[in-house]
């Protein structure tokens, strides 16, 4: 709806007369402004950017969301994390993300690791997007990450300056490849239904 929204007034943001009586809400910083195109262009950047940490964020949990799935179907997913292996030898699927990602892409599946580097990669932007696009980490202060064929550095308390809309294009790419290596795994394709408890909610 947002992105439709910009579409059909992507001519008329250019216009004063279409914000006072479209927006009153924003005349008097309309009337104020000493560059009406700055003005805009600011706005304008402020809706994509938002669209764009929308899209990142929801691709991203969308994907989390069916991998747990998956872990509490299986029911035999290492635990990796040494303090709770002892009681609880298998994933259930609620455990930090980072236990279930290497749980099921490196122990369980043994995927290689330029086919894993895209979850590491966006879970950084993830938490960047959480950030307003900053990095920070209190015990990594400077986080390097391989992904296709390049090195990318996060800097404690810096913004980051290589996500362009075509990288995250790449990162999606990947992540359907990643997908794909998953579903079409033996361990994973014998199992019959990999359970949604989405699809039992049902609303009075």
């Amino acid at each position: 709806m947002l992105c439709c929204n910009c579409v059909e007034n992507s001519n008329n943001i250019h216009n004063k007369d279409w914000w006072i009586e479209n927006i009153p809400h924003q005349t008097e910083n309309v009337e104020k402004a000493e560059n009406f195109e700055e003005f805009v262009n600011d706005r304008e950047n402020s809706i994509f950017n938002h669209i764009k940490d929308n899209y990142i964020l929801n691709v991203y949990f969308e994907f989390e969301i069916k991998i747990r799935n998956i872990v509490r179907q299986l029911g035999d997913v290492p635990n990796l994390n040494k303090k709770n292996i002892k009681n609880q030898p298998y994933l259930i699927g609620n455990e930090p993300w980072f236990y279930i990602y290497k749980g099921l892409f490196y122990t369980y599946l043994s995927l290689r690791k330029e086919n894993i580097e895209v979850i590491e990669l966006y879970t950084a932007v993830r938490n960047l997007v959480h950030n307003g696009g900053f990095y920070y980490h209190t015990r990594i202060p400077k986080l390097q990450l391989d992904f296709m064929n390049q090195t990318y550095t996060f800097e404690n308390s810096k913004p980051i300056n290589f996500l362009a809309l075509s990288q995250i294009q790449n990162i999606y790419n990947m992540l359907l490849e990643l997908i794909d290596l998953v579903y079409s795994n033996p361990k994973i394709n014998s199992v019959n239904l990999i359970k949604d408890p989405i699809a039992d909610v049902k609303f009075q």
